[in-house]
């Protein structure tokens, strides 16, 4: 169940992401909805940080790296998985 809701957590950010950028009905009038707009910040600084901060912490703390380095690259938003599954529950680092 718990793979379920990482699985809908990454899409609903990716359809956020691409309602904002692709769609014409999007919230880019900021003047109507002014919350909108520190939501967007957050979630494409999250995304672009997060994805090197999961390459970072892969390439120096895992064993085998290769399976995992993909992630970043192909599933986006997937450093909240890698924090939540694989960093939170070990060892500090």
């Amino acid at each position: 169940m718990k793979r379920y809701g990482w699985i809908l957590l990454a899409v609903s950010l990716t359809s956020f992401e691409v309602w904002v950028v692709f769609l014409q009905s999007g919230p880019m009038n900021f003047a109507n909805n002014p919350i909108l707009f520190p939501l967007i910040l957050v979630a494409f600084t999250a995304s672009g940080l997060g994805g090197w901060w999961m390459l970072f912490k892969i390439v120096r703390h895992e064993k085998h790296i290769f399976p995992l380095i993909l992630v970043p690259l192909l599933v986006p938003n997937s450093f909240l998985w890698y924090y939540f599954e694989r960093i939170t529950p070990g060892a500090p680092s």
